[in-house]
């Protein structure tokens, strides 16, 4: 977390900011969360999360902002409604979100009736808040997630490149989808991540580790860019597969394959020396340019690397490798980047281990859509539970995805 004085925009997008607020509560541990938005401009923050997390999410009760881009709501003395949450608090682990928090009246009021009503477990998270609101919350005793500290905020939408207005029936049909979806019918989750420091070339690199009960296998997830929703959706589905997800973002700034492929061996060999995970065969699910240096890892290392996933990756930097790899590769890319797809065509002609193209249509450069995003979480896992805990042939994988290409 940063302090910074100057109003300068610090996130893309609302949704941007959840997905990284996603990322830091993966760490906490938390079983099956409740996740709150403070209407109105806290739901797309809310809503990335929630989908990140694959969590339940709903309003938080009580009156709405008077301003949705400058001011918080006034403090709430009454009890806030809860007869009109979907959801019951009681018992539950509850992440209350929040687009920016000015004085913390809001968030203290929100977090003071959830208490009254017997939330087991309350944090509140959001992009930016100023020194004293957060000084506000620590003196509540309130639990908070930031990802950045400002002195003074006049307006929250300054900090956002694009901040659009939430509209009240944007969350009117939220508060009516959660009446609608029962908590009891949703499936509790498969494993509890928590937070672990993994040593490799560079320094001390934070991950996030989850490991279901009699974990068939592992899979480590790097990015080299932002942190994305869909991957940990990915995540989340292939842990309830009962595999286990090692989540790390190595920046590689310097475009360095041979140094990213040396930290991602570490990387293979913490696993194995951590008492929960020794023995497990291991995965990748590896993005942009982050794909060429996972390749070359695996061709190092065939006796524990088990396959690979690649996605939006131009894996020309691993060519003079790519012969010599036994792991079976997936490549995942967007139909509509016809460079990039021609690339990935040479490239894997030259891998003569198993290996498969999923195309995703409508998607040039970025996962931006739902479709997409279930697509490569429904074939990403396919591949692991055929190649990493399987040894079934990739024929039978083919017959479940239109789209899948040698």
């Amino acid at each position: 977390m940063s302090a910074i004085s100057e109003v300068t925009p610090l996130f893309s997008t609302r949704e941007e900011a959840g997905v990284r607020l996603a990322e830091e509560i993966q760490q906490l541990g938390l079983t099956d969360p409740l996740i709150l938005a403070i209407p109105r401009g806290a739901l797309p923050v809310a809503k990335a999360i929630s989908e990140a997390l694959g969590a339940d999410l709903d309003i938080a009760p009580g009156p709405e902002r008077q301003s949705a881009q400058t001011t918080e709501f006034a403090p709430v003395t009454a009890d806030c409604r809860f007869d009109q949450m979907g959801f019951a608090p009681a018992n539950r682990e509850i992440v209350v979100v929040d687009d920016g928090i000015i004085t913390g009246a809001a968030a203290v009021s929100v977090v003071e009736n959830l208490q009254k009503h017997g939330a087991a477990r309350i944090v509140v998270v959001t992009p930016v808040v100023t020194e004293s609101a957060q000084e506000r919350l620590r003196d509540a005793e309130i639990e908070l997630i930031c990802l950045e500290r400002v002195e003074a905020i006049q307006s929250v939408s300054d900090f956002f490149h694009e901040a659009e207005t939430v509209t009240d029936a944007e969350v009117e049909k939220v508060r009516e989808h959660a009446k609608s979806r029962p908590s009891a019918s949703k499936p509790s989750a498969s494993a509890v991540p928590h937070k672990v420091d993994v040593q490799l070339d560079g320094g001390m690199v934070s991950g996030g580790l989850a490991v279901p009960r009699d974990a068939r296998g592992a899979v480590i997830f790097v990015d080299d860019g932002a942190p994305s929703a869909w991957l940990l959706r990915v995540a989340q589905g292939i842990n309830e597969k009962g595999i286990a997800t090692l989540l790390l973002h190595i920046r590689d700034t310097e475009s360095n394959t041979e140094k990213l492929s040396s930290q991602l061996r570490q990387a293979v060999d913490w696993l194995g020396e951590s008492s929960e995970t020794t023995g497990l065969a291991v995965g990748f699910v590896a993005c942009g340019n982050a794909g060429a240096a996972a390749l070359r890892a695996a061709v190092s290392k065939p006796e524990r690397i088990r396959c690979v996933v690649t996605v939006e990756t131009d894996a020309r930097d691993a060519e003079d490798v790519l012969e010599f790899l036994h792991a079976p590769v997936l490549s995942i890319v967007g139909e509509e980047d016809e460079t990039l797809v021609e690339n990935v065509r040479e490239t894997m002609r030259l891998i003569n281990s198993e290996k498969a193209l999923v195309l995703l249509p409508g998607v040039a450069e970025t996962i931006d859509t739902e479709e997409a995003e279930e697509e490569v979480v429904r074939v990403t896992t396919a591949w692991f539970e055929r190649f990493l805990v399987s040894k079934n042939s990739v024929r039978h994988v083919h017959q479940t995805a239109a789209n899948w290409t040698i």
